[in-house]
């Protein structure tokens, strides 16, 4: 289940006219516009160029009249609009996710909004695992934090292979050592995640925690000790 839309994954399929489409459902968003909330979001640092403030909840019901269409969320992704880009991870069809699309999409991983919206379509994708760890090693830390994200919610959904995640231990641990606070809260999810599904691994996510407990990087420190006590809670 695509859980954000709340409709199956099937084979892309057509759609109409998409230029004709965007126009309607621009027409639509523009008549839910709530300037008070954009403005808050551009005092909050929002960068979309255009941002007509709707809150991302009312977009489910316009994604849920376009299911798995893959060229309508391409072209609503090319949009500046902040909402037609969070429509397009909405509706977009897992199956159909290449890799020159997620090159593209990768631009605008910009704030958190943008990072949940993504890495809830790019979970169900056959890119999910390579992108993630891709994303891990880009220098740009909203970028980073999909990375984390997409792995946690794929590590969640499935029993993978232990060859699969314990990469993710020594990277989350190079990851830390003077990240963003965004990431504070993500890599010891993470690494706790790994633990509990892979009990073999835990003795060395243990160890993990602790070298960064110890580190001088305050950040750093901050995982490790974030780390060891979601895995103490557990």
């Amino acid at each position: 289940m695509h859980e954000h839309c709340g409709h199956t994954h099937t084979e892309p399929h057509e759609h109409g006219n998409v230029t004709d489409t965007v126009l309607a459902i621009k027409t639509q968003l523009y008549a839910q516009a709530n300037p008070q909330a954009a403005e808050r979001m551009l005092r909050e640092g929002c960068r979309h160029k255009v941002n007509l403030g709707i809150d991302a909840v009312l977009l489910r019901p316009i994604a849920q009249q376009h299911p798995n269409n893959h060229e309508l969320a391409l072209a609503l992704f090319r949009d500046d609009m902040r909402e037609c880009k969070l429509l397009a991870t909405m509706i977009e069809s897992p199956l159909a996710i290449t890799d020159r699309q997620m090159d593209e999409w990768q631009k605008d991983l910009i704030d958190h909004e943008m990072v949940q919206a993504m890495c809830n379509m790019l979970q169900y994708s056959r890119l999910a695992i390579a992108r993630s760890y891709e994303w891990c090693l880009s220098s740009d830390t909203y970028t980073q934090l999909s990375g984390i994200q997409v792995i946690t919610y794929v590590i969640e959904r499935n029993k993978l292979e232990r060859e699969v995640v314990e990469p993710y231990i020594e990277l989350a641990e190079e990851l830390a050592d003077g990240c963003g606070a965004e990431l504070t809260q993500a890599i010891p999810q993470l690494l706790a995640l790994i633990a509990q599904r892979h009990p073999e691994l835990r003795q060395r996510v243990e160890a993990s925690a602790h070298r960064l407990q110890q580190h001088n990087s305050a950040t750093a420190s901050e995982v490790g000790r974030n780390a060891l006590q979601l895995l103490n809670d557990k």
